[in-house]
């Protein structure tokens, strides 16, 4: 009994482990995304939780040419200061 108890144990430790290192994985390609995006897009992402939510909230914002072209000013615009 008590050796199905430590295998039972060992599994458990390594779903914890598995899923520690998925999200890291997961806060690794977020990060990776953010840092390529450029400074116009960058506040639009601020409050996205995850990499499906930050390039559902970009390519919305991009899907026309009038928003592509506004935040094309916008970041000029910035780049004045």
């Amino acid at each position: 009994m008590s050796s199905s108890s430590g295998i039972c144990c060992d599994i458990f430790t390594l779903c914890q482990s598995c899923i520690f290192i998925m999200e890291a994985a997961r806060s690794l390609n977020q990060s990776a995304l953010v840092s390529s995006l450029s400074v116009e897009v960058l506040h639009l992402v601020v409050d996205c939780n995850s990499s499906h939510d930050i390039w559902s909230t970009v390519e919305i914002a991009l899907a026309s040419p009038s928003n592509s072209w506004i935040m094309q000013l916008h970041g000029s615009l910035q780049d004045l200061r």
